[in-house]
């Protein structure tokens, strides 16, 4: 934890710390009043300015622990979640690609064997026995990829049907993959011979099997749209910070906390960061979440009480000393409204102090 000056710290009254917090180690020459936790407390007794600035350093403390810890499960969260979500992504990504490198070849075969059907000049009743058969690569929707002893079994099947046709049995593996039977194969001989055949058999398996390779393109693409599109049972923030900062780490970013940024520098076209530590990043890219930090009350005696029945915000840790008590709300935006509302629960009774006659232009309905 980083000191500033005017910080208190150690073994402090009204803490249930029973050892400092971490081994302080001073960067630079450093002037330090350290006084006996026996004698603090006997200070703090009769002097109410002490007290509350005690009690507004624990709170600090305990804040920034808090802070701490839930800035590590968002982490934690967002880095699973991203990992969860770029595995959805993968595996149809990986299968699109495959995919369309094979749909290229098929529709290659497609052409060349379709312009070799061409010259082959069939009749009207032929092309209807090539458009029958054709019709049944329409069910490759349903066409699942036969076990291993299944398909060899196939294409020893197909193997030898080309061979008794006499047709080149290079055609073997692009046919056998095709959902077609071998009644079709059958069909068409019964009507086609020769080269007319062949031309055929090549231009349906490289036609069945571009369709097949179309509909594997179409579930993986379906399959990253339902990944990104979100998250059909729900997930909590937690979650998906904890899934995202497991995938950062895992594509190699890396976590410094609690670290601040003393200095950033232009040069050459890269960002160089000075971290508090000493450590230099240097970095194309830069992007700079700085959160936010209240505006304090300049108002006499302001300072002196916070955190002692004055605070910024309304926090869980102060909702249950107000209870059945009367609370005053500085200020008419939304945030003053959440907290009205919260506290409402407990106090007995909460009112909201304003410099405009309305709140209507400040706090949304």
């Amino acid at each position: 934890m980083e000191s500033r000056t005017g910080d208190v710290t150690g073994v402090l009254p009204y803490s249930r710390v029973s050892a400092p917090p971490g081994d302080p180690v001073a960067q630079e020459t450093s002037e330090i009043l350290a006084v006996p936790a026996g004698d603090l407390q006997a200070l703090a007794e009769p002097c109410h300015q002490t007290t509350a600035i005690l009690v507004h350093a624990i709170l600090d403390r305990v804040r920034a622990f808090n802070s701490s810890d839930l800035h590590d499960e968002k982490l934690v969260s967002l880095g699973s979640l991203s990992a969860g979500l770029a595995h959805e992504l993968i595996n149809p990504a990986a299968a699109i690609e495959r995919s369309a490198s094979l749909l290229d070849e098929k529709l290659a075969s497609f052409r060349a064997a379709s312009l070799a059907l061409v010259s082959c000049r069939l009749s009207n009743e032929q092309l209807a026995v090539i458009d029958r058969v054709r019709a049944t690569c329409a069910v490759s929707a349903d066409f699942t990829i036969r076990a291993p002893i299944e398909q060899a079994e196939r294409e020893e099947t197909v193997e030898d049907w080309l061979a008794d046709q006499r047709i080149d049995t290079g055609i073997v593996e692009a046919l056998a993959d095709t959902p077609v039977t071998m009644s079709s194969p059958d069909a068409l001989a019964a009507s086609i011979d020769g080269a007319a055949l062949s031309a055929v058999l090549r231009s349906l398996s490289a036609g069945c099997g571009a369709h097949i390779l179309a509909e594997e393109i179409k579930d993986a693409a379906t399959g990253i749209i339902i990944a990104v599109k979100g998250f059909p049972r729900g997930i909590s923030g937690a979650e998906l910070t904890r899934r995202a900062s497991m995938q950062a780490q895992r594509l190699g970013a890396e976590s410094l906390a609690p670290l601040a940024v003393e200095r950033v520098a232009i040069e050459g076209g890269y960002k160089r960061v000075t971290l508090s530590d000493g450590r230099e990043i240097v970095t194309r890219a830069l992007l700079a979440s700085t959160g936010m930090a209240y505006r304090e009350h300049p108002a006499e005696g302001i300072a002196a009480h916070t955190g002692a029945g004055l605070y910024y915000g309304a926090a869980t840790t102060e909702a249950s000393a107000i209870s059945g008590r009367r609370v005053f709300v500085g200020g008419g935006g939304n945030s003053a409204g959440q907290g009205a509302l919260y506290l409402a629960r407990r106090a007995r009774e909460v009112q909201i102090v304003i410099r405009r006659e309305k709140l209507h232009g400040t706090m949304s309905q």
